[in-house]
């Protein structure tokens, strides 16, 4: 009976554990996409800064030309 009842008590515990992450899961998942957004945004703005140079730079020399 007592390796049941020390069975049940880790059970019990994991149980516990895991009912804690499902609680926080929505703010950790609202977090981790708000952060791959930031990043996105982030190579986003410096890929079209540097397509825009690029461009304006060609058309410089073309008007040189």
């Amino acid at each position: 009976m007592s390796e049941r009842e020390k069975a049940i008590t880790v059970k019990e515990t994991e149980f516990f554990e895991l009912k804690k992450q499902e609680e926080a899961f929505p703010a950790i998942l609202d977090k981790s996409v708000a952060d791959a957004c930031k990043q996105l945004e982030e190579k986003l703005t410096t890929r079209y800064g540097f397509e825009k140079e690029l461009y304006n730079k060609r058309w410089k020399a073309k008007l040189n030309y």
